[in-house]
């Protein structure tokens, strides 16, 4: 059985990585800008968002941040299956996570089909790994979203001028990610009571995350 996250303080929180996937890209296009244009604040500073089409092929990872620490990053060979997520995400890196946490440790991850499939709900009740109810569609509640920003931002900055092999893109952003000062993943997570006050206001609406 979940909790909801509204019904978390901040001390809750610690107990909880936040997880997801995220593709990245050789070399990213980034002449076209997109904007959010939610009525009233269109023109925020926050609401321009850059669109990446990557040109030279893409690589699916996997992370989580929490308070006090962050997963390795995870290669995802292919689309995120609920198989590949028993195998490669599930097993080999959150069980361990929870052995460590103790019973108080509880799961995010978004409503993906990969992570509600049967096969995961079976294994996430066989090794007693609890999962927090999450809402669907709100990349604004997750703070690991901030987190990706931050891992394509300096991993843009310091590419390479050639990277031939996906060998060498994912060893490069592997590198970025744990270089990231852990005092601003901390920051991320202690953001989630604002978060999960400011979505509970506007009832669900765009929100400033």
């Amino acid at each position: 059985m979940g909790s909801e996250p509204r019904g978390l303080g901040r001390e809750q929180w610690s107990n909880v990585p936040f997880t997801d996937e995220s593709r990245f890209g050789f070399h990213p296009d980034s002449r076209r800008t997109r904007v959010w244009r939610v009525p009233g604040r269109w023109s925020r500073l926050q609401n321009p968002q850059e669109v990446h089409p990557y040109q030279e092929g893409t690589i699916m990872v996997w992370a989580g941040i929490r308070l006090g620490g962050r997963t390795d990053l995870v290669w995802v060979r292919g689309n995120m299956t609920a198989e590949r997520y028993v195998q490669q995400v599930l097993g080999p890196v959150i069980l361990p996570h929870r052995t460590q946490m103790g019973q108080d440790f509880l799961l995010m991850h978004d409503n993906a089909r990969a992570h509600t499939a049967r096969t995961v709900a079976a294994w996430l009740h066989t090794h007693n790994v609890r999962a927090l109810d999450w809402p669907a569609q709100s990349p604004d509640l997750n703070p690991i979203e901030h987190a990706w920003d931050m891992l394509q931002r300096r991993a843009l900055k310091e590419v390479p001028e050639n990277l031939p092999t996906e060998d060498q893109l994912f060893a490069h952003l592997r590198r970025t990610w744990d270089n990231i000062p852990q005092q601003d993943i901390h920051n991320l997570v202690l953001s989630m009571p604002n978060r999960c006050r400011c979505v509970m206001n506007i009832m669900g609406a765009f929100s400033d995350y």
